[in-house]
């Protein structure tokens, strides 16, 4: 699954899931806000049958996956997860900064 940031006004951005051609609208106000709304957040990004938008139509200014925060930390995150997720056991080598 992947998942990104857009800027739906000047002043509003929403996390969205790319799937194909189309970017699938969440209702969180970015991935960060996604990925800190629970445990189960990559289920329910995956479940969801939001508003839809062509991905040619989006803008091409995309905001940070996580305002205020570097991606290299989101991207260190984002491996942990999945780690966990496809092994079903920690992750023994915390990130580093």
């Amino acid at each position: 699954m992947r998942l990104t940031t857009i800027r739906i006004t000047p002043d509003r951005t929403t996390a969205a899931r790319v799937d194909g051609k189309h970017l699938t609208l969440l209702p969180h106000p970015d991935v960060g806000a996604l990925i800190a709304s629970g445990t189960d957040w990559a289920r329910r990004a995956a479940a969801h049958t939001g508003e839809r938008l062509p991905l040619a139509s989006t803008t091409t200014e995309l905001p940070p996956l996580v305002p205020g925060h570097h991606l290299h930390v989101a991207a260190k995150a984002l491996g942990a997860i999945d780690h966990l997720v496809t092994t079903t056991r920690p992750n023994t080598h915390p990130p580093t900064p």
